[in-house]
């Protein structure tokens, strides 16, 4: 046995998103924030980074009633992550510059409950 994939799931407030270059869907403090979603490098173009995403959004929908919305971002490179992203049904929202590392920027997605 072994792992294919993990992924975080962080209740709000994140204050890396304190800064974000843009504005969200829904002005509230009652969100979730998905991080690192990853799949080992084994595993990969097999569907499960989608299969992953998809199990946690349904759970955070139908067993988080204190939540109205998910929140997600990734960086500007990461073509195959923002795919999966607005696969998923987020909205661009915005850009977080440099909250990871200086000189980079991420592109910030929001998905209403």
């Amino acid at each position: 046995q072994e792992t294919v994939g993990a992924i975080a799931i962080v209740d709000g407030p994140d204050h890396v998103y304190d800064h974000l270059d843009g504005k969200w869907l829904s002005d509230t403090n009652k969100y979730v924030v998905i991080h690192r979603v990853a799949i080992h490098s084994q595993h990969s173009g097999k569907g499960y980074a989608t299969e992953l995403l998809q199990a946690v959004i349904n759970d955070i929908k139908n067993n988080r009633d204190d939540i109205d919305s998910i929140r997600i971002d990734t960086h500007e490179d990461n073509k195959a992550m923002q795919h999966l992203i607005a696969k998923m049904g987020f909205s661009k929202v915005g850009y977080l510059h440099g909250a990871y590392r200086p000189n980079e920027t991420s592109f910030v997605y929001e998905l209403i409950k």
